[in-house]
């Protein structure tokens, strides 16, 4: 052999020397990234969103009681009510007939009293949970109890009128609680929140 011919050269690792690296078989990151999940936790509830449950939750529980008081106590209620309508009906009318009438507007008044009741629960509870729309709702509801419900409370009387004043009044101070900037900040995470959620599927 010329000794001018140098030997052949084949690539890979020569003999003696170390080897560094990554071991074969191994990615770039053996180990998975841990993604962030702070940004998917649930936000903290503030106070004015707890104090507003308990204030709903308090004037539920005094419309239930004077309701079930006023059935306890119907008969009355209805021969109340027949005597104020009697003043200003005319003479012809069938009193049975009449009778009758009141007493269904006074059974329908203690039904639509409690479910109306109960809604403004079930929605009140809802935006406990976060549920902006629920707050929407509840806001109305009590809107609507002020504007229908003040003019029949000044007309009452007995325990019913001093129950139902103090349930309206309950019912302000939880809209006012749920509006408050605590609140409204609260209602926005979670809307940020459940938005996030629906994207990543």
């Amino acid at each position: 052999m010329n000794p001018s011919q140098q030997p052949e050269q084949y690539p890979g690792p020569q003999y003696g020397q170390p080897q560094y690296g990554q071991p074969p078989g191994y990615g770039d990151q053996p180990f998975p990234v841990p993604q962030d999940q702070g940004a998917m936790a649930e936000p903290a509830r503030p106070s004015t969103v707890r104090y507003a449950l308990w204030a709903f939750l308090g004037a539920v529980a005094i419309s239930l009681i004077s309701t079930v008081v006023a059935f306890a106590t119907i008969d009355s209620l209805v021969d109340a009510a027949r005597q104020e309508a009697l003043r200003t009906a005319p003479p012809e009318i069938d009193s049975a007939q009449f009778e009758s009438v009141i007493a269904g507007a006074v059974y329908g008044g203690l039904i639509g009293g409690l479910v109306f009741t109960l809604l403004l629960g079930l929605f009140a509870y809802l935006a406990y949970q976060g549920r902006n729309w629920a707050r929407t709702l509840v806001t109305v509801l009590v809107a609507l109890n002020v504007v229908f419900g003040v003019p029949a409370l000044l007309s009452a009387q007995g325990p019913n009128a001093l129950g139902g004043a103090l349930a309206l009044v309950l019912q302000i101070a939880g809209v006012v609680l749920f509006w408050l900037r605590p609140s409204s900040v609260f209602f926005a995470e979670h809307k940020r929140l459940r938005a996030a959620r629906t994207m990543r599927g």
